[in-house]
Parts: C-alpha cells; sequence; structure tokens
C-alpha cells in the first residue's frame, strides 16, 4: 500500500495528494482521492481508475484500442515504481471478525 503525490501525467500536474494502493494478494492497485479536507478515506475511492493486474494490463499502446481500462505493463511498473521510491508500506493485519 503507497500513500504518494500523484504522479505526473497527461491529465495532471502531480500537485494532488492521492492514496494508490497495490494488493498484492489480489492482484490489483486502486486509487482514492484527492480529499478537500486532506485526510483521504473510502468514500474517495475511484472505482475508474482500479486497475485489474490480472486483465487489465496490455503489452503495447496499440493493444488499449480505445478502452479506458486497459494500461500497458510499462505503465504499470512506473506506476509501482513510482510508489516504491517515493511512498510508504504499510502491511495490513487480518483481524479477528465479529459475529
Amino acid at each position: 500500500m503507497q500513500d504518494v503525490r500523484e504522479p505526473p501525467s497527461p491529465t495532471s500536474e502531480g500537485d494532488r495528494r492521492v492514496l494508490i494502493v497495490q494488493w498484492r494478494e489480489g492482484r490489483r492497485i486502486d486509487s482514492y482521492g484527492p480529499a478537500p479536507s486532506g485526510r483521504i478515506g473510502a468514500e474517495q475511492a475511484d472505482a475508474g481508475a482500479s486497475i485489474d493486474l490480472a486483465h487489465d494490463v496490455i503489452e503495447t499502446d496499440a493493444q488499449i484500442d480505445g478502452s479506458i481500462k486497459r494500461v500497458t505493463r510499462a505503465y504499470v511498473s512506473g506506476l509501482i515504481a513510482h510508489c516504491r521510491d517515493d511512498g510508504t508500506t504499510y502491511v495490513v493485519l487480518r483481524g479477528k471478525r465479529r459475529r
């Protein structure tokens, strides 16, 4: 899980605070934020920015073919590297379930 400044992209200057979460076990990347209060929570989940690493990642830009969900392997690698280099890693421990 990474708490990072948004990486610069064609639609961003990289100045917004977002939470980019790489769930290794779930094989996905989720994005949250920004929050007007500065505190990012579940209500800032950006479902449209989620990346299913098993289904949404392709090799070339040509394979995107107008899809708003597909991203290239190079993009994902860059995003993960950005998180690794500039983010904070968290370990989430599973708690006991309440009945």
